[in-house]
């Protein structure tokens, strides 16, 4: 079957983790062609988990966990500007 010159279409929809996959991978990559400066800057934290909020409950626990971690980002390994 010819498709008209149009690319053929996928055959299964993308998952959730392959589209935001993609997103991270596209504004990485457009980020660091604006900036030029040679060096591949990463954006995107690695190993994060996703997490669906479904309640008031739900939101209250994920807000008070990202609160709380906000002040041990000082000693975080992965900060940037951690002073040793």
């Amino acid at each position: 079957m010819k498709w008209a010159g149009f690319p053929r279409p996928f055959l299964r929809k993308p998952t959730l983790g392959q589209i935001v996959a993609y997103f991270k991978y596209q504004s990485t990559k457009e980020i660091n062609e604006l900036v030029s400066s040679g060096v591949i800057t990463k954006l995107w934290q690695r190993n994060y988990c996703e997490h669906i909020i479904r309640d008031a409950d739900d939101w209250n626990r994920t807000h008070k966990y990202i609160e709380s971690n906000l002040s041990m980002w000082a000693e975080d390994d992965e900060n940037p500007i951690r002073r040793e």
